[in-house]
């Protein structure tokens, strides 16, 4: 299977001028859930985000996470492939990845692959994403929310498809102080922060 960098620059190439969402479907086919985990995850760790779109980036990412959990193909709604990608915005969102997948490449190798290639644990990562994804889709007014929730799910992403258990492992550490970051929000409201 190609590297994370491999995939994007490929996608960077193909995609020069406006797509559809099915076009990039059908070019990254594949390398499967981990890179559209990643792709569908990043505009939310960015330090300027566009206000409405945590909400059917993380419906996506939820679908993608039952998908995973149940053991089922990658698949997309007919409606959604034929939307149009502005290649500026899909560049963009390219451009700074590779920009992180550079800086981390020394950090990235094959370690306890076992968390990576093994059908039970693909299950239970697909239910982390819904889990983390459901925050995500939640419309809170309150800065870096999205970002608490976007992050473990772009290391889980990295994780599995360089088969770099170690990245697994710290998507699940950062997913727990994901749940009690929103659980005292819950239960302390505003006094939290």
């Amino acid at each position: 299977m190609p590297t994370l960098e491999e995939s994007l620059l490929e996608l960077k190439e193909e995609t020069k001028s406006h797509v559809t969402f099915g076009e990039v479907v059908n070019l990254l086919k594949g390398r499967g859930f981990p890179i559209f985990l990643i792709l569908f995850s990043f505009p939310f760790c960015l330090p300027i985000q566009i206000p409405g779109m945590s909400t059917p980036f993380g419906i996506a990412l939820m679908f993608m996470g039952l998908r995973l959990a149940f053991g089922k193909k990658m698949w997309w709604p007919k409606s959604w492939l034929k939307k149009e990608v502005p290649s500026e915005s899909l560049n963009k969102i390219i451009d700074s990845s590779l920009n992180v997948v550079r800086k981390m490449e020394r950090w990235i190798k094959p370690r306890f692959v076992f968390l990576s290639q093994n059908e039970k644990m693909h299950r239970l990562h697909g239910l982390l994403v819904t889990f983390l994804a459901f925050f995500l889709a939640l419309p809170l007014p309150i800065p870096f929310t999205n970002m608490m929730s976007a992050f473990p799910i772009i290391f889980l992403g990295i994780g599995m498809l360089e088969d770099d258990g170690v990245f697994i492992i710290i998507a699940y550490a950062w997913a727990l102080l994901t749940a009690g970051f929103y659980i005292g929000l819950f239960f302390a409201g505003r006094h939290f922060l």
